[in-house]
């Protein structure tokens, strides 16, 4: 869903250019594409996730896969070639982006977040049962690696 990032006011304009670089770079020999390619398991498959860096930027992240995606959400793949600065007045990407608007998105991390929350809440009778499981979740999170912590250890070494 890299693809996704073209559309974005919170994405500066540079970093655009230089996605849209990098994904018609990697732009498959055989279009459409009707499944990614860099998946495993059986069926549709499972993604194969990249090793993210506090340096890895947008560009480095797009591949083949990219384009499954500007296919399926009927991105016209003309207006990458364009200055980012002409995007806004150009019919092609402004249909694109009434594509990629009409897409419904759903924080799914978040909402299985709330359920097993509210699970737990639902089976912790007492107030000490509930304190436990709650510790025993932030003591989970805080063992877990997570680049945005990462990130900020990095920044305070180098102040």
């Amino acid at each position: 869903m890299l693809p996704l990032a073209l559309f974005s006011s919170k994405v500066p304009n540079e970093d655009k250019r230089a996605l849209a670089s990098a994904i018609l770079e990697h732009k498959p020999d055989d279009l459409p594409m009707h499944i990614p390619e860099q998946r495993f398991g059986t069926g549709f498959g499972k993604p194969t996730f990249p090793t993210l860096l506090p340096t890895t930027s947008l560009a480095n992240l797009a591949n083949k896969d990219c384009w499954f995606g500007i296919h399926q959400l009927h991105i016209d793949p003309e207006c990458m070639s364009l200055d980012v600065k002409e995007w806004a007045t150009n019919d092609a990407f402004k249909k694109s982006e009434v594509n990629v608007c009409a897409m419904n998105v759903v924080n799914d991390c978040a909402e299985r977040g709330v359920k097993l929350t509210s699970d737990f809440v639902a089976v912790a009778r007492k107030e000490q049962h509930l304190q436990n499981v709650l510790q025993a979740v932030e003591h989970d999170r805080s063992q877990q690696p997570n680049l945005h912590r990462c990130k900020h250890k990095v920044i305070a070494s180098l102040r």
